[in-house]
């Protein structure tokens, strides 16, 4: 009989909350799974996690030294080898993340890890800004020319008589990306 010793260290209490949040099941249900790969996106993502929080962040071509000394079958259900998670394959599943929105594929992990931990919200944080521009206008709406800025307008002290016509333009960003909320308004 032949026995080896492997060091789990805190990496399953990291393996544990990921499986709690559902982070690879939640990453292969967007990306998809190709029944070719031996390591789902999921498991890779989740192996860059557990590595990220090892505090010690081996390089991606060192990848397997990592994972050697950790006991593999313990922290992945699926029977995956240390050899299995090498640069190319974590290489494809940060390809496989990019191609499918990343921010995307953050909010989702976020919102299911907000519903398995029982954390209800209220509200989103949307985050707005406005940008003020001055300028004549001798085009309509319809000809959608830009605008040349004449000079630069600071401060809102002045008094109303010398605030120069300001278009307004106002802008959102928010879980389904930019909207634009304001077209044009001007002030005097």
């Amino acid at each position: 009989m032949e026995y080896s010793s492997k060091v789990l260290d805190h990496h399953g209490i990291v393996a544990g909350v990921c499986r709690e949040i559902e982070l690879a099941e939640t990453i292969n249900r967007i990306v998809g799974v190709n029944e070719q790969q031996k390591v789902s996106t999921g498991d890779a993502v989740m192996a860059m996690v557990i590595n990220a929080l090892g505090f010690v962040s081996k390089p991606l071509y060192m990848f397997p030294d990592f994972m050697e000394t950790k006991p593999v079958d313990r922290l992945f259900e699926t029977g995956l080898a240390a050899e299995d998670f090498n640069d190319d394959t974590l290489g494809r599943a940060l390809d496989r993340l990019y191609e499918n929105n990343t921010t995307k594929i953050f909010m989702e992990v976020s919102m299911r890890t907000l519903s398995n931990m029982g954390v209800t919200r209220n509200f989103f944080h949307l985050d707005t800004t406005s940008i003020g521009v001055h300028g004549e206008y001798e085009h309509s709406d319809e000809e959608m020319v830009p605008i040349e800025i004449k000079r630069a307008f600071q401060g809102w002290n002045l008094r109303p008589e010398t605030i120069p016509d300001i278009a307004h333009h106002g802008f959102r960003i928010g879980p389904s990306g930019v909207d634009r909320l304001l077209e044009r308004k001007h002030i005097r």
